[in-house]
């Protein structure tokens, strides 16, 4: 999952191409392994693993030795979106009538694109755009979160969730929480004395 901590994959197929028209299909146990007896003869070989909801994984040019054992590794990338958002959270402080536009950054790092869309806001302080989206694989999408103050006659403390739906399969949904302070601002003008 998001091209971390990988894992054996126990069922994927090898397809060995050589010279010739030869070929032969092996299939990896469970602990992602595969191994063929071969006639270094046919040397280089063709390799290209096949499994179901994975990319393709191929080597071309793979050198066989009479009386060595060749070995050829794959990583092959889940197809599915992995998503995350930066930043987490939100902590904004503002006096009153100000607006502000910050940015949430969905990310998706993994192998297959994905829609998104965030819950509609019903805090009239807080807006979104756009509420909906795509993001291709290896990609990500801003969106702007808008803050509004002037709808506040007095200051304090406000909280919200924006809630990030996709078609992540481990995390399909995210909130990222929201914390708004309406603050008086201090200003301070300076004394000036005039002397004769």
């Amino acid at each position: 999952y998001c091209d971390a901590d990988p894992m054996p994959l126990e069922g994927a197929e090898i397809l060995i191409e050589a010279s010739g028209g030869y070929t032969q299909v092996v299939t990896t146990d469970a602990d992602g392994y595969f191994g063929v007896w071969f006639d270094s003869t046919h040397s280089p070989v063709k390799l290209t693993v096949m499994a179901d909801g994975y990319e393709l994984g191929s080597a071309a040019g793979v050198v066989m030795s009479a009386g060595n054992t060749t070995t050829q590794d794959f990583s092959l990338r889940w197809l599915q979106p992995c998503v995350s958002t930066t930043p987490e959270y939100f902590d904004v402080t503002m006096g009153l009538t100000q607006t502000l536009t910050q940015t949430l950054t969905i990310f998706n790092d993994g192998a297959a694109g994905t829609d998104f869309s965030i819950g509609a806001v019903s805090e009239p302080w807080l807006d979104v755009m756009p509420l909906a989206g795509t993001i291709a694989a290896d990609s990500q999408a801003a969106v702007d979160v808008i803050f509004d103050t002037s709808v506040f006659t007095q200051t304090g403390n406000y909280t919200a969730t924006l809630m990030l739906t996709t078609d992540d399969p481990i995390t399909p949904t995210l909130d990222v929480p929201v914390y708004l302070h309406v603050t008086i601002y201090d200003i301070y003008l300076p004394f000036i004395v005039k002397t004769p």
